[in-house]
């Protein structure tokens, strides 16, 4: 199933931009008349019948509408450092998406390298945009603006809140997660946490939580981390 994504939507009519009607009409061969699935990103998806094209791009008829399409309940939250190379921590939000986060918060920590470490934002949106259609998805993952780490761990998430350590006397699956509706998980940098900010995280509700007895790259752990959530919330 392809999906596109709406990019205005009044009553029973829909639009898609220039870029998406180009992929449907002239690389898919697309035609008036034919019916497409599309999103609105919010947690909605159409059964749409393509009208005809227009200068603000292509109409559609709205044929039907299909609410939390692909989605769950639990609100899953990922804040990890960015990386010193681009391609990996595009990787790791390609991947969030597919494995169900919700937000993506970039977080520079004491080790993160400053000046190394820094992605292209509408680059890193194209990037989590299509992956939210690649694997059926309706709602498109927020990213936030990268922030230090002390400000974003004073940003008072709600929900269970874990920081990824190999320290931890327990491993993230041991947690009970029955109660939560929101779960953030943190991933620090390269050369991990300072002690310090194990220290800030766990005053500010943190609890640390082993991924394994390897030590794992930043992605890894993003991956795994988010793999227990999806395992054991059965999304």
């Amino acid at each position: 199933m392809q999906i596109f994504l709406l990019n205005h939507l009044e009553g029973t009519k829909g639009w898609l931009d220039q870029e998406e009607t180009k992929h449907c009409l002239k690389v898919l061969r697309h035609k008036a008349g034919d019916e497409i699935h599309a999103i609105d990103g919010k947690g909605n998806m159409f059964l749409c019948q393509i009208e005809k094209e227009t200068a603000e791009g292509l109409a559609l008829n709205i044929l039907s509408e299909h609410k939390k399409w692909g989605e769950k309940d639990i609100i899953i939250r990922l804040a990890v450092s960015p990386l010193r190379l681009r391609d990996r921590f595009e990787w790791i939000l390609e991947k969030a998406v597919e494995l169900g986060v919700d937000e993506i918060f970039p977080v520079n920590c004491h080790r993160t390298d400053k000046y190394k470490s820094k992605f292209k934002v509408d680059r890193a949106e194209k990037i989590i945009v299509t992956a939210t259609k690649q694997c059926m998805r309706s709602v498109i993952p927020v990213l936030h603006p990268a922030q230090d780490f002390s400000q974003f761990i004073q940003s008072k998430q709600d929900g269970g809140l874990f920081l990824a350590s190999a320290s931890a006397p327990q491993s993230l699956q041991s947690y009970s997660l029955d109660n939560y509706q929101s779960v953030t998980l943190l991933i620090g940098p390269e050369g991990d946490f300072t002690n310090q900010e194990m220290e800030d995280a766990l005053k500010a509700g943190y609890q640390l939580a082993g991924l394994g007895n390897n030590r794992l790259r930043t992605e890894t752990a993003a991956v795994y981390g988010l793999g227990v959530f999806k395992m054991m919330y059965g999304y």
